[in-house]
């Protein structure tokens, strides 16, 4: 009687307080805290003694109390601190709790809970949430190892296998269908894993337990006791899951993980180091759906299995630090500089920024937004394929990157457009807001990374092409010259009459090696650039056209690419010079020569054209009247600005916006497209021509 009278009032309580403190936490971390706890009552985390529990229950969201019970002894070192924990053997010994007890309902009629949960989706952090459930505002993403005693039996067969361990969870709890990725999508990447890995299934249920791929799998799902499977989490080279008990304790013992979110719960509620994320945007998501998904899981089919897979080996090949054996609990920092932790990580869960660019984009976008946007890319690369010089770098954005660009056009409403439908769009009265997507050079990526995600969300898209790339007559010299500094320590060449000795013997060295070649190759001609590529390669033993041919399409490529119907072919030029370095006649060749000899392999028109660089230091004037005479439809520059109706009568001239994988792109693609990053830039001028 006694029990349910308990019950009954923490019940009771329960539900009298959970629609206020669902509605202070909206409110932002103040509300959730000084509305619960106003002057002059106590915070919980003040107090002499506080018993506490996770109201979620599961394995992660017991760990994730771990950062919370840290701070309350860095803010209160003296306070009595209870954890009722559903496994307390866990959490023996954690040096910031004075006591840890068995779950009871009886025992939490005093305690107070840790939560995430009063607003789902939730609005910040999930352990920054758990902070406010005790009276404190922190971020904290590093989470504390379980004490466990593993058994022999576990020890020895991880002991026994020689390879490089991924350990995979492919079913998460039973709390949702929704964050399983597809069996058959398992099974390829298991297949394209053991070459190089050995592949442990773990977790509380085998999803392969009747399948035979071989010796390098392993099969422990279910079959292991909660602490056997922490080890065997621990002992991984690679993590790969869903966000659950597994994503938690890998990133406790500092594991590498890959982790498959799909659209289900964002992985801003996280902001885990370590991890490389598989996030899908799509209209519903985040959805935090129990219920089986009436979309049969789409966001969970568009991650690629070429994508996990490369990205699991772009962590097992990065090097292992701040590894925590089991048993081993890292010292807490010291107070004077735990209080910083926040401002030190690089992807923080809100800054100043965050809360004003929407304000800001929503103020300027009636001015400063246009009547569509012309994006300008490059390469389009996987994980663990980016350029170790950041203006090489600056070309790059991922193929995840990519994605998330054209789930942002879907999701925001924008409409896709070929670029040969801008000129009849710019002439309209009031078109919708469109938006055309072109990619410059022509990368081989193109096709092999960015074709298959247009032809998945249905999106045209232009490439242009520099033909010397394809024919193999120029070089794309931004990429050999940064083999050539990263292949030795010191440079030394003569040009033109000057003897040259740069060091490369370090990171910022071989930065600044590359900007001052890059300076010098971008001054010559058409005839002395190459010369000068071929000094540089003698200088450094490397052929100066080694990386454009891996890294550019031949002209077979350039032509499977144009027989998508998405696409469209455009002119880059021949040899992708600065043209205002190039004479009159030699900028008309340039730009003509390019249109024809794409229309003599393709047997097609080309009616658009993208002036190398294309900033105003490299093309004005002059190019402008040139290339108007050439026949084109339209000329692109790389002037960041959007599209108004007056560009209707500059053709010659468009603006385009650039992404960079230097920047998160959503959110960069975001400031441009409202204006306000063209705003800033031009000094509020909302025309941009010159």
């Amino acid at each position: 009687m006694a029990t349910r009278l308990i019950e009954a009032i923490v019940w009771r309580r329960e539900r009298t307080m959970e629609p206020m403190r669902r509605w202070l936490t909206e409110r932002g971390p103040a509300g959730a805290i000084h509305g619960r706890w106003p002057w002059p009552l106590r915070k919980p985390y003040e107090r002499s003694h506080l018993r506490v529990y996770s109201v979620g229950g599961g394995l992660g969201d017991e760990l994730m109390c771990t950062p919370v019970f840290r701070e309350i002894r860095r803010r209160n070192p003296q306070c009595h601190l209870t954890f009722i924990a559903r496994r307390p053997d866990l959490f023996r010994d954690h040096p910031a709790l004075s006591a840890v007890e068995p779950f009871e309902k009886s025992a939490l009629l005093r305690a107070v809970p840790l939560t995430y949960g009063w607003v789902i989706p939730p609005k910040r952090p999930l352990i920054t949430l758990l902070g406010e459930c005790v009276g404190f505002s922190f971020f904290d993403n590093q989470l504390d190892p379980p004490q466990i005693d593993p058994s022999a039996e576990i020890q020895r067969r991880v002991a026994a296998i020689s390879r490089p361990v991924v350990v995979i969870q492919p079913l998460a709890s039973r709390w949702t269908p929704n964050k399983v990725w597809p069996k058959e999508l398992w099974r390829e990447l298991i297949r394209g894993l053991l070459p190089d890995f050995d592949v442990i299934e773990a977790g509380t249920e085998a999803l392969f337990g009747q399948d035979d791929f071989g010796p390098g799998f392993h099969t422990w799902a279910g079959t292991t006791s909660l602490a056997d499977f922490v080890w065997t989490v621990s002992q991984a080279t690679v993590f790969v899951g869903p966000p659950s008990g597994g994503m938690h304790l890998a990133n406790a013992f500092r594991v590498p993980s890959v982790i498959l979110h799909g659209g289900y719960e964002s992985p801003d509620g996280y902001h885990f180091p370590r991890t490389r994320v598989f996030y899908r945007a799509v209209p519903c998501a985040p959805c935090w759906l129990r219920e089986d998904c009436p979309y049969e899981l789409k966001c969970m089919r568009m991650i690629a299995v070429s994508d996990v897979e490369a990205a699991i080996r772009a962590s097992a090949s990065e090097p292992r630090t701040g590894v925590v054996r089991v048993g081993e609990i890292p010292p807490s920092p010291p107070p004077e500089t735990s209080t910083r932790r926040f401002e030190a990580l690089p992807a923080r869960p809100r800054t100043f920024r965050d809360s004003t660019q929407p304000l800001l984009e929503a103020f300027l976008r009636p001015v400063y937004s246009g009547i569509g946007s012309i994006i300008v890319l490059h390469r389009i690369v996987r994980f663990g394929e980016t350029s170790q010089q950041p203006s090489n770098r600056a070309l790059e954005i991922t193929v995840d990157d990519l994605r998330a660009i054209l789930e942002w056009i879907w999701r925001v409403g924008l409409e896709p457009v070929a670029l040969d439908e801008v000129p009849a769009r710019l002439a309209q009265p009031l078109p919708k807001k469109f938006i055309s997507i072109t990619l410059d050079d022509g990368y081989r990526d193109n096709l092999l990374h960015a074709l298959p995600l247009f032809q998945e969300f249905e999106i045209p898209f232009t490439v242009n092409i520099a033909t010397g790339f394809p024919s193999r007559t120029a070089s794309a010299w931004w990429h050999e010259i940064e083999v050539m500094t990263a292949s030795t320590e010191t440079l030394r060449f003569t040009w033109a009459g000057t003897h040259y000795k740069l060091p490369c013997d370090s990171t910022a060295a071989r930065q600044r090696t590359f900007e001052q070649l890059a300076s010098l190759i971008r001054q010559q001609g058409r005839g002395d650039r190459e010369a000068l590529l071929a000094t540089l390669g003698e200088a450094t033993g490397h052929d100066p056209m080694k990386e454009t041919s891996r890294l550019m399409m031949t002209w077979d490529e350039v032509r499977t690419l144009a027989a998508d119907p998405l696409a469209t072919i455009g002119a880059h030029t021949v040899g992708h010079h600065s043209l205002n370095r190039l004479t009159d006649p030699e900028v008309r060749a340039e730009m003509l020569d390019s249109k024809l000899e794409i229309e003599a392999e393709l047997k097609r028109e080309v009616r658009h054209f993208a002036y190398p660089f294309g900033g105003r230091s490299a093309v004005n004037e002059r190019e402008f009247e040139i290339a108007r005479t050439c026949g084109f439809a339209t000329m692109l520059t790389t002037r960041m600005a959007n599209l108004f109706p007056e560009h209707g009568e500059l053709l010659d001239r468009l603006p385009r916006l650039g992404m960079s994988g230097n920047y998160p792109v959503v959110s960069n693609l975001s400031a441009q497209e409202s204006g306000l990053a063209s705003a800033w830039h031009w000094k509020f001028r909302r025309l941009v021509t010159t």
